[in-house]
């Protein structure tokens, strides 16, 4: 009897153990479990906000470099995404230079004419030829101002941000010219050049002058060049109360060549 009191007590400590060994092991298993699921699921988590940010960031981008593709010329070409008519190919092209760039920009007969009465019922009237490699995005408007800029065709972008507010403003490169009209109570910024020169000129029986020189001013720039490029400007003072003036940037000896030629074709009193 004793022996078997003492083999039943010994079987009964071994299934406790056992009981014991088993529970770790489940425990173990479960904490196992817990951490693979628990890792894949913040993997799936840390995948999706990944792939949120990378959306966030693609459409702060869209924002950021948007570009103004609506707008569209009188053929159809879209030239703030860069693509102008070419008359020799008949089509929209993207490299205007190297598409279409085969006429002699010296040649006054291959170029557009400018004129106000198309644009505006001014004050005065007057019209003169541009190149065809140029290009004019803009229109003239105000009564106190009227101000437009061109562009080389080939340089030009227009890319628009999104600023405070969603606010846009717009950058557009690849300037080379600007036109002002404005009357004498606006006030336009002055610009300080080296090596200045001042020559006069009459154009239609109205004077005035053409400076030339290097801009040399930290606080404002040029009106289109940048500090130490050099600016050529043809200003006159008063015609019928308004102000007129032609500024382009002058990069050699043939863009003082163009400007000598636009200033020829001028004309006013139409």
């Amino acid at each position: 009897m004793k022996n078997k009191k003492k083999f039943a007590k010994g079987k009964s400590v071994s299934g406790g153990k056992s009981q014991k060994i088993s529970t770790m092991l489940g425990t173990i298993i479960l904490v196992i479990v817990a951490i693979t699921v628990g890792t894949f699921v913040w993997k799936i988590e840390k995948n999706q906000q990944a792939t949120e940010q990378l959306n966030n960031i693609t459409k702060q981008q869209d924002k950021n470099q948007q570009t103004i593709s609506g707008e569209k010329d009188n053929y159809g070409c879209s030239a703030a995404s860069g693509y102008f008519w070419c008359d020799k190919t008949r089509s929209c092209v993207n490299n205007w230079n190297k598409s279409c760039g085969n006429i002699d920009i010296m040649n006054i007969s291959t170029w557009d004419n400018f004129n106000s009465k198309d644009r505006d019922s001014s004050k005065f009237n007057f019209s003169f030829k541009y190149p065809y490699s140029w290009f004019n995005p803009s229109d003239m408007a105000s009564d106190s101002y009227q101000g437009f800029s061109f562009y080389l065709k080939n340089d030009y972008t227009n890319i628009c941000q999104e600023a405070i507010n969603d606010s846009m403003r717009c950058n557009q490169t690849g300037r080379i010219a600007l036109i002002s009209v404005f009357s004498s109570t606006f006030i336009l910024k002055t610009v300080a050049y080296d090596n200045e020169k001042k020559t006069p000129i009459t154009v239609d029986n109205y004077k005035g002058f053409i400076i030339e020189g290097y801009v040399n001013d930290t606080n404002n720039g040029g009106y289109v060049a940048n500090n130490g490029q050099s600016e050529l400007q043809a200003i006159f003072p008063d015609i019928k109360g308004m102000r007129f003036q032609i500024v382009m940037k002058i990069n050699n000896d043939s863009d003082r060549d163009i400007f000598n030629k636009i200033i020829s074709t001028l004309k006013f009193n139409l």
